[in-house]
């Protein structure tokens, strides 16, 4: 039997060989827009459908660098309950020269409001990239290296200090893993150990050797945004926006070296920024009881040693607090509430702060 890879490889010659002359009725030039459909003829999962809808869309940019403008994969014509799928791929620039419009158009009647049941409404519009992504992408670390009189050359002691970090919230994987058990789905020892184990694998392959203090920040960013869960989310975006933050004060000169002030004035923007991606705030018994007094103290006093501190306070506090996030909200509450573990994201990040201190005083 065919692989899925053979069958989508044989189904877009049918639609797209320009030497079928049966088949070929369509034409597609280069910089064409086009509309993809996936229809589902009622047995495929939406898993599956989904899995289906990415690797025609992989195939189209690979083999006929096509890139559809809009993709839709649905339940449109079904034959009961088969098994099978069709592709659809319609030149939505034919359509637009044989009607005298722009592709622009065409795509808003596409995009316009229907009362048609099986069509997907979607609200397409075109994406806009957030104004802080788009300074750190205008903003490389080649120009950052351009940048005299800062200090921001990549630091061995802050490779030092995260490999250390890394090793501390490894060897506490037993316990994350045990408070996880008692509260939560039991996979966070394991998400801690892999996105540790990533950073100290990028370390020991020497990529913290070379550039600037953001491609050590970006490096480690890159590791936390495949550790995957809430608990990845959060860190992912705290560390991005720090990082963001950061990368700001230097440029605009109102830092002249990376020291403690500057981490704690960039913590700050940094946690409002993901304030605005979750509802946790402390008392949630969440990760962030320990970020937010980590980052509230590191702003007010420069002091990494008081920082941690605050965040260890704020991960042992989550043992008595009510959960209102996560599985542990409804698996429901012991009578003493002494008996619960400290929320285990919570007690990771400290750990992993904790680890970082003896390097980096």
């Amino acid at each position: 039997m065919p692989s899925a890879e053979e069958i989508v490889k044989e189904m877009l010659l049918y639609v797209l060989d320009p030497e079928d002359m049966e088949r070929a009725f369509v034409k597609f030039e280069a910089n064409d827009d086009v509309a993809m459909l996936i229809n589902n003829f009622g047995g495929l999962s939406n898993l599956e459908l989904e899995a289906l809808a990415d690797l025609v869309r992989a195939q189209l940019q690979t083999d006929w660098k096509i890139v559809p403008r809009r993709i839709y994969a649905s339940t449109f014509e079904t034959s009961l309950n088969g098994p099978g799928f069709s592709i659809t791929l319609g030149n939505l620039s034919n359509i637009a020269r044989g009607m005298d419009m722009t592709s622009s158009e065409v795509l808003d009647l596409l995009d316009a409001p229907t009362s048609a049941p099986a069509w997907p409404k979607n609200g397409y519009e075109n994406a806009r990239v957030r104004q802080e992504l788009k300074f750190a992408e205008s903003q490389g670390d080649e120009h950052v290296d351009q940048t005299e009189g800062l200090n921001i050359r990549a630091s061995q002691k802050l490779a030092v200090a995260v490999l250390a970090a890394c090793k501390a919230a490894l060897a506490a994987e037993p316990e994350i893993t045990k408070y996880d058990v008692q509260m939560g789905d039991g996979d966070c020892g394991e998400a801690v150990s892999g996105v540790c184990n990533a950073i100290a694998a990028k370390i020991d392959a020497g990529l913290f050797d070379q550039g600037t203090i953001f491609t050590q920040l970006n490096a480690i960013g890159d590791a936390v945004e495949d550790m995957g869960g809430s608990l990845g989310a959060i860190i992912s975006i705290v560390l991005a926006a720090f990082t963001n933050a950061l990368r700001q004060n230097v440029l605009s000169k109102t830092s002249a070296t990376l020291d403690k002030a500057t981490v704690g004035k960039a913590l700050s923007p940094a946690m409002e920024n993901l304030k605005l991606y979750t509802g946790a705030r402390a008392g949630d018994r969440t990760v962030m009881d320990a970020l937010i007094p980590f980052c509230d103290t590191m702003q007010e006093t420069s002091n990494l040693e008081l920082a941690v501190s605050a965040a260890e306070e704020g991960a042992r506090a989550t043992a008595t607090m009510k959960p209102k996030f996560g599985r542990a909200s409804y698996i429901g509450e012991k009578d003493d509430k002494n008996d619960k573990p400290p929320d285990p994201g919570a007690y990771a990040v400290a750990v992993f702060l904790r680890g970082l201190l003896p390097d980096l005083q």
